[in-house]
């Protein structure tokens, strides 16, 4: 007798979150959610500890890279990355000297995608540049789950 199985459903963020930024930054910094988002990376990401505020950079959160030591700028925007919000996670990103940039949205267009190249291309060793595609799927009526493809790394 064949055992049952699931249908495979992706899910809109939208159903999830509406346009609400907070929202979305809230789920993206806590522990577990970062960790999921370390390992689609190889990278070992924690809580910081310290709240960025809203308004310096909207959509972001402030990780630890629990290896190395150093900050991890994260940039999730569910709305689309404008080029004027990835210049504003480098100047955040460069005034805490972090070592790793990560960019998270719904997609990731191809003028940021080729700025990451580029950036990971250009920048020293230790600092690396990251870009990901967030997709939440959910069996049948489970709860969703996040899926992080990531289309930038060093």
């Amino acid at each position: 007798m064949a055992k049952p199985v699931g249908k495979l459903k992706k899910i809109n963020l939208s159903e999830v979150w509406g346009s609400e930024i907070e929202g979305f930054t809230s789920w993206l910094q806590q522990e577990e959610i970062l960790e999921m988002l370390g390992e689609a990376l190889d990278i070992s990401l924690k809580p910081a500890g310290r709240e960025i505020p809203l308004e310096a950079l909207r959509g972001g959160v402030l990780a630890k890279d629990a290896k190395r030591g150093h900050y991890v700028m994260v940039l999730g925007l569910l709305d689309g990355m404008t080029h004027e919000d990835f210049g504003n996670l480098i100047i955040y990103a460069s005034g805490l000297e972090a070592k790793a940039i990560v960019c998270v949205g719904k997609e990731i267009t191809a003028e940021i995608r080729q700025s990451v190249d580029w950036l990971n291309m250009v920048s020293r060793d230790d600092v690396n540049f990251y870009a990901t595609e967030l997709e939440l799927w959910r069996i049948d009526d489970s709860v969703p789950a996040p899926n992080f493809h990531v289309v930038c790394q060093p």
